[in-house]
């Protein structure tokens, strides 16, 4: 790990520990996440998280996807920013990081950038007045896109600038390339965790399950777009072999000249899109 990289982890990690004492001490759980029922609540919804996060799909040259924001919103617009912040650290661990394929600081700092993300957008969610889920259902509605936006466009910042500083590339370069991957699809999880939460509130958990599917499409959607690039990459590879195999003396020359061009594109700083090219 870089002196850059280590000094923006620790600060990361150092801002989500701070915020989360200060939400703990000045905004309790709120029903129908508190108290001790509310603790059993709690733990559906860290349950749920965390098997949105176990189907996390990893994109070929960026960041592993999952539709944990769903939940994680979701209890946010129940019980507070501080449920927000319980669901995001405790239920978004993923295969990768209980295997120790992803470093233990690359775990905190992901971490650390999803409980900021889950506090701000449940912030904004209660500043817009979304907290009446009851009273005032159309002003909740709009308060949760907004609280969508929030967290998708701070953890997408704070995701961009930790691949930024460890490759070596521009920061708009990188947020460019999330977005056009799978922004919009983020962003339209927002008004399904609405509904989640308001068929919690008012119907039961056996009524949020059902939402599974919906997440499910959107997981199984996103994989299908990743498993096509992938094999059409294959394929590719495939020809440059074979046309390398003709000839003994430029043997893995078109990979390299790829790999020397990907390299000049990054100097370049150039986006996502003409790399893959």
């Amino acid at each position: 790990m870089t002196r850059p990289l280590g000094v923006l982890v620790a600060a990361v990690i150092s801002a989500a520990v701070l915020l989360f004492i200060a939400v703990l001490l000045t905004q309790p759980l709120r029903f129908p996440l508190a108290g001790e029922q509310g603790l059993l609540s709690l733990g559906f919804w860290v349950a749920l998280t965390l098997v949105a996060s176990a189907s996390a799909v990893k994109s070929p040259r960026g960041p592993a996807v999952s539709v944990s924001s769903t939940p994680i919103l979701a209890a946010g617009f129940l019980g507070g920013p501080l449920a927000a912040a319980i669901v995001a650290g405790l239920g978004t661990f993923e295969r990768r990081e209980v295997r120790g394929l992803v470093p233990w600081y690359g775990t905190l700092y992901n971490h650390a950038c999803l409980v900021i993300s889950a506090i701000a957008a449940t912030a904004v969610f209660d500043i817009l007045g979304g907290a009446d889920l009851e009273g005032q259902a159309v002003i909740s509605l709009l308060a949760g896109l907004a609280a969508g936006v929030t967290y998708f466009v701070a953890n997408e910042l704070l995701s961009g600038i930790a691949i930024a500083v460890r490759e070596g590339r521009g920061l708009g370069s990188v947020v460019r390339s999330d977005l056009s991957a799978y922004g919009l699809a983020l962003l339209g999880l927002a008004p399904l965790a609405w509904l989640m939460a308001f068929a919690y509130l008012y119907i039961g958990p056996l009524m949020v399950v059902l939402f599974a599917l919906p997440l499910y499409t959107t997981r199984a959607a996103y994989q299908s777009v990743v498993e096509l690039r992938k094999m059409f990459t294959q394929t590719i590879r495939a020809l440059a072999s074979a046309i390398d195999a003709r000839d003994p003396s430029t043997k893995r020359h078109s990979e390299h000249v790829a790999g020397i061009a990907v390299e000049i594109g990054q100097e370049m700083g150039v986006n996502e899109a003409e790399l893959e090219i």
